[in-house]
């Protein structure tokens, strides 16, 4: 008998021991995640989960996706790789009231993480994202009529962080309510300067590893997101653009389409951003610009829409050849008429593509000593 319950009490204790084991194992694997616990409608929730293991290329290697569960509707939102041993997701809740999350990645430190938070009312000023409505509108999720007045700061984020902080300043004195400025850097007249960051690590001087992004530069840009979001400005993101010094406009398709996937993964969830494909997208054609090819625009505005969960304005903005604006991923049309006299032609576009149009470049106030910067700032009468 002394014999019986002194090997049952090995096994037990070889039994627990291996619980314990397989237990802290887990824990160790899977590291809780952070999050907020309450969040404002319309604001972000940011999931961020850590892992130790070494990978070829974190970027490229690792999946990471979230499912939201809020008031009986689900949300399946990308993350991304920020550096060091850190991803995350973000999300913005559309209604008010309880959420779970449970996450999905092939880094068991990453997968299934879960979590619960509560979404409360809106703060003042915030009134959701943009959408179109009545066909020719734009409306904030609230039901607040948005009323568009932009202007263009094409380089500013690749510029320094004092001209940033001014030109913010600038802003917030004006009655501006969208902003449209590229990410990739642009080399043109007034223009030639490197920036700080890329949107890719610079291996060597002007070269660069197009399977790996900067998050140094991903962070900058979101600082002047939320800068631009305090204000109530939107911020009109160009994805593409053909001035360029870089290499960056003559990636490959697979890069294209990764670099859509990462920055909308990292922006979507920010309720004032709006989507421009490319700047002048015409000059991506050898006959226009003979060191590019043309892109394959439908395909990227398809990756686009499927990686933005919560449709966000989408366009393209031309130099002369109008892109065909009725394919359903447009949102709106926006025009750009070398004339001069843009408003001659907004009647017949509206009539024709059924959805808002914006015209993105009347030219510019200034005196450049070019033809499309040199606009009179003082007030014409008659």
């Amino acid at each position: 008998m002394r014999n019986f319950r002194r090997n049952l009490l090995i096994c037990l204790s070889v039994v627990l021991l291996s619980l314990l084991f397989t237990s802290s194992s887990a824990f160790a694997g899977a590291a809780a995640p952070t999050f907020a616990q309450r969040v404002e409608r319309w604001g972000i929730e940011e999931i961020s989960l850590h892992s130790n293991q070494s990978y070829a290329n974190p970027f490229k290697d690792v999946q990471l996706k979230a499912l939201f569960s809020c008031s009986g509707q689900d949300l399946e939102v990308n993350g991304f790789f920020d550096g060091g041993n850190s991803w995350k997701v973000r999300f913005m809740p559309a209604s008010e009231g309880k959420c779970t999350f449970s996450t999905e990645s092939n880094d068991p430190a990453l997968n299934k993480a879960t979590g619960n938070f509560t979404v409360g009312p809106a703060s003042a000023g915030n009134h959701g994202d943009i959408h179109v409505v009545k066909t020719y509108h734009f409306s904030y999720a609230d039901g607040t009529p948005y009323y568009l007045l932009g202007t263009t700061l094409y380089n500013w984020i690749n510029r320094d962080k004092n001209l940033r902080a001014q030109t913010i300043d600038t802003l917030g004195k004006s009655p501006f309510t969208k902003v449209r400025f590229c990410l990739f850097p642009k080399w043109y007249i007034f223009n030639r300067v490197d920036p700080e960051f890329y949107p890719y690590m610079e291996v060597a001087p002007h070269q660069f590893d197009f399977d790996r992004f900067d998050p140094r530069f991903f962070a900058q840009v979101e600082t002047e997101l939320r800068a631009l979001e305090e204000k109530g400005i939107v911020a009109d993101i160009i994805l593409f653009h053909p001035y360029d010094h870089w290499g960056f406009a003559s990636m490959d398709a697979d890069h294209d389409d990764a670099y859509i996937k990462y920055v909308t993964a990292r922006f979507s969830a920010f309720r004032n951003v709006w989507w421009t494909m490319a700047n002048e997208y015409d000059l991506f054609d050898p006959k226009m610009t003979p060191t590019l090819k043309t892109k394959d625009w439908d395909r990227m505005f398809r990756t686009l829409e499927a990686n933005d969960p919560y449709g966000h304005p989408r366009g393209i903005h031309n130099i002369s050849d109008w892109y065909d604006h009725s394919k359903p991923w447009i949102t709106h049309a926006i025009i750009q008429d070398g004339t001069g006299h843009p408003g001659r032609r907004l009647a017949g576009a509206r009539a024709r593509y059924k959805k808002p149009v914006v015209v993105d470049e009347y030219g510019y106030e200034g005196d450049n000593g070019q033809g499309w910067g040199d606009l009179a700032g003082a007030r014409r009468s008659g």
